[in-house]
């Protein structure tokens, strides 16, 4: 395994001109992009999600921080998975599976992609819902132990994804499934939370993005 001298997402921002992050955050898109180009368009069973929540439902009411406040988003999720189609028509291919910027290294004339991960659905769209996970949700500076200057990090982060959204937001695919795949991700983590700053956070970007979808 080759060693890689590099810099977590943070520092880098921090360190970096807003021309070279846009260049390396560019190469991402394109990551994405590709990977869309060479996936096929398939038909998924909505049965596919169904099971998924109700597998993640069964244990996160296992999960210590489990409270009432989760019902609102199992109602909400129910609710989607109702109104999707019976038939999701997606493109299915190669994908990271966790293409969150905590798992890419930043050198100066490239990126390096980390911590690869099998998805219940191989699709580039999980790749463009993880990368939002910390663009648009923040979720990564959640985990970040060190200090950094929120304000520009947040600056840098909202302005990288509204980039995303621009970009991916012909796709009719993007268009029909994101919000409702954001949804499904955030609440997949769920079981796995020890905290319950994280519960109360995952809750509210969820029903942040109900909100979203009402307006």
């Amino acid at each position: 395994m080759d060693f890689v001298v590099a810099k977590e997402f943070i520092t880098f921002f921090e360190c970096y001109r807003f021309d070279s992050i846009l260049e390396k955050f560019n190469l991402l898109i394109h990551f994405c992009y590709t990977n869309i180009q060479k996936s096929k368009l398939c038909e998924v069973k909505r049965e596919l999600f169904e099971q998924k929540y109700l597998n993640i439902k069964e244990n996160l009411i296992k999960n210590k921080f489990y409270n009432f406040h989760l019902n609102h988003i199992f109602e909400n999720l129910e609710q989607d998975i109702s109104q999707l189609e019976k038939i999701l028509i997606l493109p299915l291919g190669r994908c990271h599976g966790d293409l969150t910027l905590s798992n890419v290294l930043f050198l100066e004339n490239k990126i390096v992609l980390i911590d690869f991960l099998d998805s219940f659905i191989e699709t580039p769209l999980q790749d463009i819902v993880k990368l939002r996970q910390d663009t648009k949700h923040k979720w990564s500076l959640n985990l970040y132990k060190n200090s950094y200057d929120k304000t520009k990090i947040n600056i840098i982060l909202d302005i990288l994804d509204k980039k995303v959204e621009q970009y991916f937001k012909t796709f009719d695919f993007y268009k029909s499934y994101y919000t409702f795949f954001q949804k499904i991700n955030l609440f997949r983590i769920m079981p796995y939370v020890k905290n319950k700053k994280i519960m109360s956070y995952l809750i509210k970007e969820i029903l942040k993005l109900k909100n979203e979808e009402e307006q």
